[in-house]
């Protein structure tokens, strides 16, 4: 008689090189337990499926599977003929994210005639992903581990925004405005990570830029982040404090999106100072004049708290792998990375 094929379980813990025996004692249940979930003769339960995925590197869906999904209809107008597509599904709805022809991420769909729907390139993989919106790079060091999301790089008003409108899962964001905070009352906030936010200048810092006020200097041009970033808002507040508005610093009007882009404008010449973080800075060979220290959270709804997928990415941030590799980048601190801090 022809013998099932291994379950993926039971193929990716072979693939770790791990017995039944071991696999079983680090998940904290027995043998002859792990060995029915093998067989296909129970499903786990969510604390086991959870904890299973982390060991195993992977995700829940990977090794138990779920349900086919009923299709959805996608939105009718995406773009122009070429426009590549990063799909997700929230509240039941589709939610369509255009990708820069930059970005080195897979689309999920591609638009080949405007008057038409989108093409999807995979049925259903992207129904099970989550997206996770925030200007942090930590966030797709979080998405990756999980395994089964991806990040949209965002300021923290934009994705405030997202989240409001339905269009992602979870968000990140540091200093969150007092509109923006009504705006998200009721949602769980989950620490990840803590991180100092200045001023980068180039290395010998050529034009002698010690503090914000330096930056209503005449010979000082700055490049700025986008509206509703906290990193602008940190700016603007401190200029206030110094009795100086926004438009009185040159180059205010210029904005990028992400402290990536702000330390790399800054490197290459476009600007002499900006807003962003050391890691960012320290990247692109940059000095680094700390202004604050942010704390930056998840903000997670009600809603979509119980799911697995998003209790497997919060078990993620629990993990000293992440903490150990977020804390590697330059000023981050993990200490509490994981840990809910409370209702909004």
């Amino acid at each position: 008689m022809e013998e099932d094929p291994p379950s993926p379980l039971r193929e990716r813990r072979l693939v770790q090189g791990l017995s039944q025996d071991q696999l079983a004692r680090q998940v904290g249940v027995s043998r002859q337990a792990l060995n029915t979930l093998e067989r296909g003769h129970a499903r786990p339960s969510l604390e086991t499926a959870l904890a299973l995925a982390t060991i195993l590197g992977t995700t829940v869906e990977a090794l138990f599977g779920k349900a086919h999904l009923s299709p959805l209809p996608l939105p009718a107008k995406a773009g122009p003929a070429g426009t590549r597509l990063l799909l997700v599904e929230v509240a039941g709805r589709v939610q369509a994210h255009r990708l820069e022809a930059s970005s080195g991420e897979p689309a999920d769909a591609l638009v080949e005639d405007p008057r038409r729907p989108p093409t999807l390139l995979e049925p259903e993989r992207w129904r099970r992903t989550l997206l996770v919106a925030g200007c942090d790079p930590a966030l797709r060091m979080l998405a990756v581990r999980a395994g089964n999301a991806r990040w949209l790089n965002a300021g923290t008003g934009k994705a405030v925004d997202l989240l409001v409108r339905r269009q992602v899962h979870v968000v990140g964001v540091h200093s969150l405005s007092n509109r923006d905070r009504r705006r998200v009352q009721g949602t769980l906030l989950v620490h990840l990570a803590t991180w100092p936010l200045g001023l980068a200048v180039r290395k010998g810092n050529p034009l002698g830029i010690s503090g914000v006020a330096d930056l209503a200097r005449d010979d000082v041009r700055i490049v700025n982040r986008e509206r509703g970033a906290s990193a602008r808002t940190l700016l603007e507040d401190l200029l206030d404090d110094l009795g100086l508005s926004l438009a009185a610093v040159r180059g205010h009007a210029d904005e990028v999106q992400g402290h990536d882009a702000v330390a790399r404008a800054v490197a290459l010449g476009a600007a002499d100072a900006g807003v962003t973080t050391r890691a960012a800075a320290a990247a692109y060979g940059l000095e680094f004049r700390q202004l604050s220290e942010e704390s930056f959270n998840l903000v997670v709804r009600p809603d979509e708290l119980a799911r697995p997928e998003v209790q497997g990415l919060l078990a993620v941030a629990r993990t000293p792998a992440f903490h150990r590799d977020v804390g590697a980048l330059p000023g981050y601190g993990t200490a509490r990375s994981g840990k809910a801090v409370g209702l909004t």
